[in-house]
């Protein structure tokens, strides 16, 4: 590898030495047509100008002040880059633009569990005004059983009889519709979202639960659901219903989560064994 020196006339004694490659090709350098000075030595960590003030693989780099660089950590998946309220930095938080958002699942498979929780923060603390549970994939382990769902109010499932619902059952049985059960309830213990449920290879339960606005603490909630499931000696069945929880001193109070359950044809606990639950969340304008 040649070297070549360039001695300058400046004051000092030292020179400058240019190292060419060893590959035996040409490089030019270009200078401007100006004078340029280069400073003794590159800024320092605590100049913010280091790769250092990045730790993490995943942070991201931005402007704490006029020149200063600094740090902001990774956020955690799912989440978005926003400004924060004060809008002087960046920050990760819940997306939250957009129609419709995919929050999360919760599965059961073989299990002995007789009701299953829904209480993702995201869903009831106010940032969306809708909630959509979309159950699917239920066999219970109890044949003929019955499907329920409660609200969680105040920090306990509600299981007084304040539940007052309307909802319709129809199943086809040679091509002809006709109703299989309906119920104008009122002070249940639970919303009965649907019945004669299946355990049979190849039936199986689906259900759309809706919430309207679940953190308002003026109205009581609305709850619509629409159920479809598929039974062996009938083929197919299909519904809808609404209700609300009316307990004045829980039911207008924000609510906090929702548990679906099984019951069977005599009314006591049955296990869930299969079900899966996306949850969506539908953002505010």
């Amino acid at each position: 590898m040649a070297s070549t020196k360039i001695q300058g006339n400046a004051s000092g004694s030292g020179s400058v030495t240019v190292t060419a490659p060893n590959t035996n090709s040409n490089r030019t350098v270009t200078l401007p047509d100006a004078d340029i000075t280069i400073p003794n030595a590159l800024p320092g960590a605590d100049s913010g100008y280091s790769k250092n003030v990045l730790t993490t693989q995943g942070d991201t780099l931005y402007a704490s002040g006029a020149n200063t660089l600094a740090r902001l950590a990774k956020g955690t998946a799912g989440q978005v880059l926003k400004m924060n309220s004060g809008a002087t930095a960046p920050e990760w938080g819940t997306d939250v633009g957009g129609a419709l958002v995919f929050v999360g699942e919760q599965t059961l498979s073989g299990s002995t569990d007789t009701t299953i929780n829904v209480e993702d923060t995201a869903l009831f603390d106010g940032t969306y005004d809708q909630v959509l549970l979309r159950i699917t994939d239920h066999h219970p382990n109890t044949d003929e059983s019955m499907f329920i769902a409660r609200g969680k109010y105040g920090g306990s499932y509600q299981t007084t009889s304040h539940y007052i619902y309307n909802s319709m059952i129809f199943y086809e049985d040679s091509y002809a519709y006709m109703s299989a059960g309906s119920a104008a309830a009122n002070n249940h213990p639970a919303f009965r979202l649907g019945k004669q449920i299946g355990n049979a290879a190849g039936e199986s339960f689906c259900c759309d639960f809706w919430i309207d606005s679940p953190a308002d603490t003026v109205n009581y909630k609305l709850f619509r659901w629409y159920p479809t499931y598929v039974r062996t000696s009938v083929q197919i069945m299909h519904g809808f219903g609404a209700g609300m929880y009316t307990n004045s001193s829980t039911g207008q109070g924000a609510l906090q989560g929702v548990q679906f359950g099984n019951f069977d044809s005599g009314a006591s606990a049955a296990q869930l064994k299969d079900i899966k639950i996306r949850k969506y969340g539908f953002k505010k304008s």
